[in-house]
C-alpha cells in the first residue's frame, strides 16, 4: 500500500511504488523553453536513440527551430491554413 490510496478520483496512485509521488511540479515553459534549456545545457547528450543511431539535443533542438521557422513562414501557427494545404 502506498498511503495514496484513498483518493476514489485517482485510482491509479494505488499502485504507484511508495517512492513514487502523486505529482510533480513542472516550471512553466513552452515546450519550446524547456528544449532550449535542455539543448543549453546538455547540447552533446544522446536525445535519441533509434536503430543504433543517436540524435544530440542540440541537433533536436535545431530541427525544431527550422520546423517553427517554416511554420511561421507558411503562416501555419495559431490554427491558419498553410499555403501547402490550399487547393
Amino acid at each position: 500500500m502506498t498511503g495514496q490510496e484513498d483518493d476514489p478520483g485517482r485510482p491509479w496512485l494505488a499502485r504507484y511504488p511508495t517512492d513514487v509521488p502523486p505529482s510533480i511540479s513542472y516550471p512553466r515553459l513552452s515546450f519550446g523553453g524547456i528544449l532550449d534549456e535542455v539543448a543549453q545545457r546538455q547540447g552533446e547528450a544522446p536525445a535519441l536513440v533509434f536503430e543504433g543511431h543517436a540524435m544530440r539535443w542540440c541537433e533536436v533542438h535545431d530541427l525544431a527551430e527550422r520546423l517553427a521557422g517554416g511554420a511561421a513562414k507558411w503562416a501555419a501557427i495559431e490554427g491558419t491554413i498553410s499555403q501547402g494545404a490550399r487547393t
